[in-house]
């Protein structure tokens, strides 16, 4: 017997950084993820050519192969909790993208992506009866161990669609599409040193930072109110200000800036950075599609064919 499931990457709207602090965030999953097939086997084996391993590699659980942490992590979870049986994994990934000499998952939740799709799969082979809340819970736990974070990219990849995430809380919003583009800004970003950075910012001046993060989550509220009406003008308005405020954090760039900056030139309603910054990804919340892409490449940045979705998880076969 084969499982294959299915697990979509996922993007930030609103509320960077602050939801590390408890702070509500919007976040929603996209139209591209990680395929997952595992079936039964003698030996533990995984292939992942998009980390290099195209033939079957035997795993070892004590040292995990670079790429493959987070299906080693999820099977020792299973293992201890429910004593299940060695399985071969395959994985394929919609979430890497090659442009021109760079190649990756740019920031899209690849990590998070593959975990959910891997726990939903060895759940469903070896019919084990877990809720979503339990397959969350294993997965955040996973996830935090090996990289932290807050689980809004667990919460995205399993519950799909538009979220409001606060302290492994998950509200799903019945949001009307919101007309968002994405661009990639040709930088790899750190995610542990923007969290790093802005850590400190708030141990020095506790006070101060914690007013901006409250005022990103006034921010976040208002979001939600303007997705469920389809209001993009004020929706748009809310993500320059939610901009302005990370810029206070110090999580935004130059290159960042340069191409929010060809957005809102090229008539965005919005444009901000998409997670911790210093890299990655930027939206903008534009009709004229063509319009702010041909300002991107202008500016030497790279748009991403990805729009919200609103799958989560799911099994295939």
């Amino acid at each position: 017997m084969k499982v294959i499931t299915y697990s979509p990457g996922k993007l930030m709207l609103l509320g960077e950084h602050a939801v590390v602090y408890d702070r509500p965030c919007i976040a929603f999953s996209i139209n591209k993820g990680i395929r997952v097939e595992v079936e039964r086997s003698e030996d533990l084996l995984v292939k992942l050519p998009s980390v290099g391993l195209k033939d079957w590699t035997k795993l070892n659980l004590d040292k995990p192969l670079k790429g493959t942490e987070f299906i080693v992590e999820v099977f020792k979870e299973f293992k201890n909790r429910y004593n299940i049986d060695k399985v071969k994994i395959v994985s394929h990934s919609d979430l890497d993208f090659k442009l021109g000499s760079k190649k990756g998952s740019y920031g899209l939740g690849g990590s998070s992506a593959i975990t959910v799709a891997t726990a939903l799969a060895l759940k469903e082979l070896f019919q084990i009866n877990l809720k979503q809340e339990d397959i969350f819970n294993i997965c955040y736990k996973v996830v935090r161990k090996l990289q932290g974070g807050s689980g809004f990219d667990i919460a995205c990849s399993l519950y799909g669609g538009f979220i409001l995430y606060r302290k492994k809380r998950v509200e799903r919003i019945k949001a009307k599409e919101p007309p968002l583009l994405v661009c990639w800004s040709g930088i790899d970003a750190d995610t542990k040193d923007m969290v790093k950075s802005v850590y400190k910012k708030l141990k020095e001046e506790k006070e101060y930072y914690e007013e901006i993060m409250d005022d990103i989550a006034k921010l976040v509220l208002k979001g939600k109110e303007a997705l469920l009406k389809g209001d993009w003008v004020n929706l748009g308005d809310i993500m320059d200000k939610n901009q302005r405020l990370l810029r206070i954090l110090g999580v935004s760039s130059a290159r960042l800036e340069v191409l929010i900056e060809a957005s809102k030139r090229a008539g965005a309603l919005g444009s901000k950075i998409s997670g911790a910054g210093g890299g990655d990804n930027i939206i903008a919340l534009s009709y004229k599609r063509e319009k702010i892409i041909e300002a991107w490449k202008r500016v030497k940045g790279y748009p991403l064919d990805l729009k919200p979705s609103e799958e989560g998880a799911k099994v295939l076969s």
